[in-house]
């Protein structure tokens, strides 16, 4: 019988040892048709491929916020990603990579353009706290135990959080919900003005507080946790998550001209 030369042999092992060392997985995730969950998207896939996975996105689209959370704690929707905070972490499985680099916590404020000259005037936190103007905020968002702890006005909009964007635009709807202001996080702002061109970010202040968006699991979901875990790692040590952060978001990041606002470093709960 004739033997195989020894290097086919090398050869055919490696092969096969990358596709037994390979996995495959399957995420039910949610999606917009205004491009706003496109980062995170690529980003997964992105991460899977660079590691040597097979990952298939299962998209639900046009689903408001709180029917993904619903569909993600009932085990609907595989993943999302959330501010971190210590109930989350409790409720549920988080990933503990962060995907923006910290660019999460730093935020802006959409505003109406006539209302800037109202900002103008603000150097210190204190200048903003007497301003008595209020935020506006989703139902159960992370932002209101910020806002809270440091003593800034704010107000949860009931439903839809994306109501906040049509209030801005109404001196009228303002007074009456008591919304004068919607703090993104600057990775958000130029997406969001580009679907409501009757807002602009506020040109001189950031708030910054210590905190990212991570992927979250059902705390069930025992079995994804360990690969995604390892795949973000390895994103983030490759220099991936950096890399599309830059693409994505850098020339929004120029436009909104960061080293020269007047930045307040907020307390963060723990």
């Amino acid at each position: 019988m004739k033997r195989l030369p020894l290097s086919f042999l090398i050869v055919v092992a490696a092969i096969f040892g990358k596709q037994a060392a390979a996995d495959e997985m399957t995420l039910r995730i949610a999606d917009q048709t205004d491009r706003t969950y496109e980062f995170y998207h690529i980003l997964l896939e992105q991460a899977f491929e660079q590691a040597g996975h097979k990952l298939t996105l299962i998209k639900r689209t046009g689903l408001p916020q709180k029917r993904i959370i619903a569909l993600f704690e009932h085990g609907e929707l595989d993943i999302h990603w959330m501010l971190e905070s210590k109930e989350r972490n409790e409720k549920y499985q988080a990933i503990p990579v962060g995907l923006t680099g910290g660019l999460a916590g730093h935020r802006v404020l959409l505003i109406s353009p006539e209302q800037q000259s109202q900002f103008d005037p603000v150097k210190t936190l204190d200048d903003f706290r007497n301003m008595n103007l209020a935020g506006g905020f989703g139902e159960n968002w992370f932002d209101i135990d910020v806002w809270r702890l440091n003593k800034l006005s704010y107000t949860v909009a009931p439903g839809d959080w994306r109501s906040i964007f049509s209030i801005l635009q109404s001196e009228k709807r303002r007074q009456i919900s008591n919304i004068h202001y919607f703090s993104r996080a600057v990775t958000e702002v130029e997406l969001e003005i580009a679907q409501y061109p009757a807002l602009v970010a506020e040109q001189n202040l950031m708030f910054i507080y210590d905190r990212d968006f991570k992927f979250f699991l059902n705390r069930n979901d025992q079995s994804r946790g360990p690969l995604l875990t390892a795949v973000m790692e390895h994103a983030q040590k490759s220099g991936l998550i950096e890399d599309l952060v830059n693409r994505y978001y850098g020339a929004s990041l120029e436009n909104l001209h960061l080293d020269q606002r007047t930045k307040f470093i907020l307390e963060t709960p723990r």
